[in-house]
């Protein structure tokens, strides 16, 4: 059954290249303050899965949007944003919350691009394999995907420990993190 085969192939896709994003997603929901930090964080998720899915799709028409050798600049945005955090150019109340223009949705939706853009290598032949209708199917396994990747976040930071430990150290291990994450990324480019 062709459904089947793009439910497993997607979703082995997706879960392959976004194991990365459970760890990240669990240290911001952890940091989040409020439930409105969380809705940010999950809207800011979605758009940037959305992003990679759309630049995936138009790949697969061979409408290239970042030409392979920059995909990996992206890590800069990363590296960015754990470098403004770690010297406090804004207050770390949570993770930063939804009241910040550069930390809100569109941060995590910034980071989650970047965090993924590596991906697309995988993506992009997936896509390229199906229909547009096939591709939208794909791209509702991605949202379902992203949606359980979102829940495992909240519910890995819901735990007491991990709770305790952001709110201990979340100050240095939130830019460390970004900073990790920026440089693999950089370091992992063709």
């Amino acid at each position: 059954n062709k459904m089947a085969e793009i439910l497993i192939t997607s979703g082995l896709a997706f879960a392959g290249t976004n194991m990365d994003d459970i760890l990240i997603l669990m240290i911001l929901f952890a940091a989040a303050g409020s439930r409105k930090e969380r809705l940010c964080i999950t809207a800011g998720q979605y758009l940037g899965m959305g992003l990679l899915t759309l630049i995936s799709i138009a790949g697969a028409y061979g409408a290239r949007i970042l030409p392979q050798g920059y995909i990996r600049f992206l890590g800069i945005l990363p590296i960015f944003l754990g470098i403004k955090a770690w010297t406090g150019y804004r207050k770390m109340q949570g993770w930063g919350g939804c009241g910040m223009e550069e930390s809100g949705v569109m941060g995590v939706m910034m980071l989650t691009a970047a965090n993924g853009a590596d991906n697309l290598g995988v993506y992009i032949p997936v896509f390229s394999q199906y229909s547009i209708w096939e591709q939208l199917e794909a791209a509702v396994v991605f949202g379902c995907m992203t949606a359980v990747w979102c829940l495992a976040g909240v519910k890995l930071a819901g735990c007491t420990p991990v709770k305790e430990c952001i709110r201990k150290s979340g100050h240095i291990l939130i830019p460390a993190v970004l900073v990790c994450l920026g440089i693999g990324i950089l370091m992992g480019g063709p």
